[in-house]
């Protein structure tokens, strides 16, 4: 990492110099180091976001935005990004391939050390992996898997048409485990509860029709589904007691806003966002305090922007913004990870002619290397 700074003659021999340099995190200059900013997310070119696609990390106000550097062993493109309970994991769904010829993948992606393991994978032409959620403790990862059908190679039907979801252990190449099984229709976006007993997600029993899907919830070994209310991409609140959901009054055919619904009081639901346009994804902040959600600029679900608002629908911010761009996916970090300590390589190349005089404005730029000690 590369930064630029000044120096100042502290004598007259024109050799000796202090520099003048401010780190984020020491004095306050915004640098961006994507590792430490909390919200992770998928960008993508609106052309072409299912083959040209990264991770991407930024602060909570939007600021610091940057590309998160993916250890060598990944080689596909990831979507999807998901923070492990104690922030220092990553995991998130790699396509390698296009189209029919795509192999899925699982990987969790370490911070520290900047390595990768496959956690698990699907063969060629069976569908994608998204929407990766981690138990509370660590230990498993759900996620939804759907397979895209082809004919000619030319694609007859979206891989979202009939999505299932699975659990995995974390630890390399694990056999998942289906949770769920809508033969004719699909299940997906799952999220744990705190206590990591149940997992809530959104089922159709026909993608097709207009009908709206379901918050469904069961315990986190598939058993016990039940309807809890019409709405899709659940979001479980960091204290239990609430679920963020989108939905539309038409199912797809209507704009969708979010919506939250208290467990004690299930019988009533609360509008957060009232848009003419798609508002989709809920995630929580870690103290329960804020949502992020992506909003479609135009009702088309693949120019979506991310959003922040309270808890209570008031404060909306736009976050992010691009003509050429898709965000979305976003993802808040639980724990926060302090900065690593620096040590700095200061390279300059100091003139002899003329003398610099002793307490004179800086004089010269340069560049330094940041390397973590």
């Amino acid at each position: 990492m590369k930064i630029s700074g000044y120096a100042v003659i502290e004598d007259n021999s024109g050799v000796t110099v202090s520099f003048a340099t401010r780190v984020e995190g020491i004095e306050g200059i915004p640098i961006s180091f994507p590792a430490h900013n909390p919200i992770a997310f998928t960008k993508g070119k609106l052309e072409s976001f299912q083959d040209k696609r990264d991770i991407w990390t930024m602060r909570p106000d939007g600021s610091g935005m940057g590309k998160l550097e993916l250890a060598k062993e990944i080689t596909g493109v990831p979507t999807h990004p998901a923070w492990s309970p104690d922030g220092t994991r990553i995991a998130f769904g790699v396509s390698q391939g296009k189209k029919d010829k795509a192999q899925w993948s699982l990987w969790v992606h370490e911070l520290a050390n900047a390595s990768a393991i496959q956690i698990a994978s699907f063969n060629v032409g069976k569908g994608n992996i998204w929407q990766p959620a981690w138990s509370p403790d660590g230990t498993q990862i759900a996620f939804e898997h759907g397979i895209a059908k082809f004919k000619n190679g030319v694609l007859v039907e979206d891989a979202r048409v009939n999505r299932e979801i699975f659990v995995v252990g974390v630890a390399a190449n694990t056999k998942p485990t289906q949770l769920t099984d809508t033969p004719a229709g699909d299940s997906n976006h799952a999220t744990w509860s705190p206590d990591g007993s149940r997992i809530a997600f959104a089922q159709s029993g026909d993608i097709k029709s207009s009908k709206p899907y379901q918050i469904m919830l069961m315990n986190s070994d598939g058993t016990g589904i039940q309807v809890l209310t019409p709405g899709s991409d659940p979001s479980w609140s960091p204290d239990g007691n609430s679920i963020a959901f989108a939905l539309g009054e038409k199912g797809f055919k209507t704009p969708t806003n979010i919506h939250l619904i208290r467990l004690d009081n299930k019988s009533q639901t609360q509008q957060l966002t009232s848009s003419p346009e798609d508002d989709l994804d809920p995630t929580w902040s870690p103290d329960g305090k804020k949502i992020l959600f992506t909003h479609s600029r135009t009702g088309d679900d693949i120019d979506t922007d991310i959003w922040s608002m309270n808890a209570d629908g008031s404060g909306t911010i736009q976050l992010t913004s691009s003509k050429t761009d898709r965000f979305w996916a976003p993802s808040w970090r639980r724990r926060p990870v302090p900065l690593p300590k620096f040590r700095f390589q200061h390279k300059l190349t100091v003139p002899t002619i003329p003398v610099p005089v002793p307490g004179d404005n800086p004089l010269w730029t340069f560049t330094t290397e940041i390397t973590a000690s």
